[in-house]
């Protein structure tokens, strides 16, 4: 993760848009967080990381969220 948030740095991306969260359930709480509050209809995320991080929290925790919203 490092290394990708100082290639976007490098890249010439403003450091306030990059986000190291862990990928531990704290690190999802935040991610749900912070991913549910900036996407908006019609945007389009893509959850990358190896099969050990186990991102498929983060997918599940965000689809909850937009389904209690659109209630």
């Amino acid at each position: 993760a490092d290394g990708i948030a100082e290639g976007a740095r490098a890249g010439g991306m403003p450091i306030e848009k990059i986000m190291r969260l862990s990928s531990d359930a704290a690190g999802i709480t935040s991610a749900v967080g912070l991913l549910g509050d900036m996407a908006t209809s019609g945007d389009t995320i893509l959850v990358k990381a190896s099969r050990s991080v186990a991102l498929e929290r983060l997918i599940s925790g965000l689809a909850a969220r937009w389904s209690e919203e659109a209630k």
